[in-house]
């Protein structure tokens, strides 16, 4: 499952405007920058956070853009003039996305706080983080599936999941409808595990806290390589724009990339190359 942002928040609100006017007369103001549509759509292309339209005039976008070179991204408002061939763009806005979700408002914090547990998840270490069955099971798809089918794990009341403890820390507290505070690197394995695990919001959350991560280039790279293991072609992108641009302050990246197999490297040296390419283009 391939995650779309322009999914996240995304709604197409069609406001009606009784006089129609020249876009031009409109003096929409902002940052003007001159540059081909095509230029345009390809520079935003995977960092759309919310679009709108004005009937007769166009579609506005929120898009992520670069605050600094060390890759922290704010959300900001860019609309393309076709008859005068320029984008407009505001200063860049403060992204104020919630991490509450719809788990949140169901208070199940408190079961955790004052009831027994009577299952447990175990990590790729093997360490356990205690859970309440009837919880999981009525929040979590996969969960349900897997102990309603018999399996061993219903009768040892233990399931095996593939992500390290601190991970699964999270998915818990997501599950409990506890703040997230999510760290960058689990964040980044959450891309691949609330995926494989049926998730679908956790891997929202998960992609706006790294949109509101001030990368290195290790960092970069490591979500590369799990957006690469999740098929996420947007958070790839994405990675690999951030590594284009702080490679230019580097003499290599061998170290930060000698983990890679050599297929993936030779994806990571593509998604590089295209980023670079995109980059220039609108410079």
């Amino acid at each position: 499952m391939r995650v779309d942002l322009t999914s996240l928040d995304h709604r197409d609100f069609n406001m009606s405007n009784d006089t129609t006017k020249s876009i031009k007369a409109l003096n929409i103001g902002g940052k003007k920058k001159l540059c081909s549509r095509e230029a345009f759509e390809e520079d935003i292309e995977g960092r759309i956070a919310s679009q709108c339209s004005l009937e007769d005039v166009g579609t506005f976008y929120f898009v992520y853009v670069p605050e600094n070179k060390h890759g922290n991204y704010q959300a900001q408002l860019m609309f393309y003039n076709d008859e005068e061939g320029m984008v407009h763009e505001s200063e860049s806005i403060v992204d104020h996305l919630s991490d509450l979700t719809s788990v949140h408002r169901e208070g199940l914090a408190r079961i955790r706080e004052t009831s027994e547990p009577d299952f447990a998840l175990e990590s790729a270490e093997g360490d356990k983080v205690q859970v309440h069955r009837s919880v999981m099971e009525g929040q979590w798809p996969f969960f349900r599936g897997m102990v309603n089918s018999n399996m061993q794990e219903a009768s040892d009341k233990v399931v095996k999941l593939d992500m390290p403890k601190s991970t699964l820390d999270a998915l818990v507290r997501y599950l409990y409808g506890e703040r997230l505070a999510l760290a960058f690197q689990d964040a980044a394995n959450l891309i691949v595990s609330a995926q494989l695990y049926d998730l679908p919001e956790l891997v929202d959350l998960a992609t706006r806290r790294i949109f509101n991560e001030s990368m290195n280039i290790t960092q970069a790279v490591y979500l590369w390589h799990k957006s690469y293991e999740a098929d996420n072609d947007e958070l790839r992108g994405f990675a690999a724009r951030v590594i284009s641009e702080q490679m230019a302050d580097m003499d290599d990246i061998n170290d930060e990339v000698e983990h890679l197999k050599k297929n993936e490297l030779v994806t990571l040296m593509h998604d590089i190359s295209v980023a670079t390419s995109k980059r220039r283009k609108v410079e």
